[in-house]
């Protein structure tokens, strides 16, 4: 089936994260390898979460509002991914697909 693949549960690693507004937040303090990420906006958010690399800033970043569909973003390490809320506490929710 193309586009879809099954994992076993061991290859991926899923979560969420939150921050301030207008503060860059990684989507994971430590090393993670990985092959690729799934990121949404979290269904509560009122505005939209930036999404880039480490430089990412509010006017380079992909912007996320909490209506759009996921993106798969080809990415070797979960902590290379950064988020950037427009409003405190609101954030994205996450699926990584491992490189083990």
């Amino acid at each position: 089936m193309p586009g879809f693949s099954i994992l076993p549960a061991g290859n991926i690693q899923t979560g969420q994260v939150t921050g301030n507004a207008g503060v860059k937040v990684a989507l994971s303090s430590y090393m993670v390898k990985t092959r690729c990420v799934t990121v949404r906006a979290l269904s509560t958010n009122t505005q939209p979460v930036v999404v880039g690399r480490a430089d990412v800033a509010v006017g380079t970043g992909y912007k996320m509002a909490p209506t759009d569909p996921p993106v798969r973003i080809l990415i070797d390490d979960l902590a290379k991914l950064n988020i950037i809320p427009a409003v405190n506490g609101e954030g994205v929710s996450y699926l990584a697909e491992l490189d083990v």
